[in-house]
């Protein structure tokens, strides 16, 4: 992955894995999951209406049988999500199986259901309502890693550095509100 000189971002489950190439230089970050509500699809209520959307936080057990807009088998995010729900016993409905982190924000937004996303990526959508949900462990690691030839480069080896002083955990794990 690291032949030519380069900088890069690898975001990895919880357990990180070990190779025989391993970055000089690295930075870990770690960031919350995230899981979204939303209305029913015939519903026009607006998002201060909704049951949830005043909460600060959720339980992972009130998530037990709500429709969820899920990504697809190879998401990250769903499989940390998914190893959570196992871990805690609850089962979810998948309404909708959707390839992109952006795709299922909107589906969430048009009142589809539930999503899942890393609290970092939540962004400012005013028709999506963060809450952080507990009772689970819902985290995941992203490592910034550069090529030897070029981490003590000015540019590169100042981004690694300010990346390195901000590596304060997530606060935060989101539930979207339509």
């Amino acid at each position: 992955m690291f032949l030519q000189p380069a900088c890069g971002h690898a975001a990895d489950p919880p357990v990180p894995r070990h190779s025989a190439r391993h970055p000089d230089r690295y930075a870990h970050v770690q960031h919350q999951h995230a899981a979204g509500t939303g209305f029913p699809a015939a519903s026009r209520c607006r998002r201060a209406d909704h049951v949830w959307s005043g909460r600060g936080e959720i339980d992972i057990a009130e998530l037990r049988d709500q429709s969820f807009v899920i990504r697809e088998a190879g998401s990250m995010t769903r499989q940390i999500f998914e190893r959570a729900l196992t871990e805690s016993g609850i089962q979810i409905r998948h309404e909708l199986v959707l390839a992109s982190r952006e795709a299922m924000k909107e589906a969430v937004a048009n009142g589809l259901g539930l999503g899942i996303v890393l609290d970092k990526e939540l962004g400012n959508d005013q028709r999506l309502v963060g809450l952080r949900v507990t009772g689970a462990s819902l985290a995941a690691s992203e490592y910034l890693v550069a090529h030897p030839e070029v981490s003590e480069l000015g540019a590169v080896r100042e981004f690694i550095a300010t990346v390195a002083e901000d590596r304060r955990p997530s606060n935060a794990q989101t539930v979207m509100a339509w």
